[in-house]
C-alpha cells in the first residue's frame, strides 16, 4: 500500500515528469506481485498514455503474462503478437516469441 500511495502521489505531483511513466509501470507491478492480474492489466495499459514513454514494451509484455496467469491463453497470445509486431527492438522480443511457440 505504501508503494502504491507513493507512486500515485508522484504521478499526481507531475504527470509530465520523465519518470511518471515508470511510476505507472510500477503500480502495475505491485498489483502483479499481489496476483491481482485484472487490476495489473488496467494499470499497465495506462503506461501507453504517457508521451514518450520508454516502458511501453515492458508493460505490453507484462499484460501478456497477466492474461497467461488468468488462463486466457488466446488473449495472452494476442498481446505477445502485438509486442513482436510493434516492438521488434524490445528486450522482451525473444521471450514473447518463445511464449508464442
Amino acid at each position: 500500500d505504501l508503494s502504491l500511495n507513493g507512486f500515485n502521489y508522484l504521478i499526481q505531483l507531475d504527470s509530465n515528469h520523465d519518470l511518471a511513466d515508470n511510476c505507472q509501470y510500477w503500480i502495475g507491478e505491485v498489483y502483479y506481485a499481489n496476483t491481482d492480474y485484472r487490476r495489473s492489466i488496467k494499470e499497465f495499459e495506462k503506461v501507453r498514455s504517457f508521451l514518450g514513454t520508454n516502458k511501453s514494451d515492458d508493460a505490453q509484455f507484462k499484460i501478456g503474462l497477466c492474461y497467461m496467469n488468468l488462463g486466457q491463453i488466446d488473449r495472452a497470445r494476442q498481446e505477445f503478437k502485438y509486442l513482436v509486431e510493434f516492438y521488434p527492438n524490445s528486450e522482451y522480443y525473444k521471450r514473447a516469441q518463445d511464449y508464442l511457440q
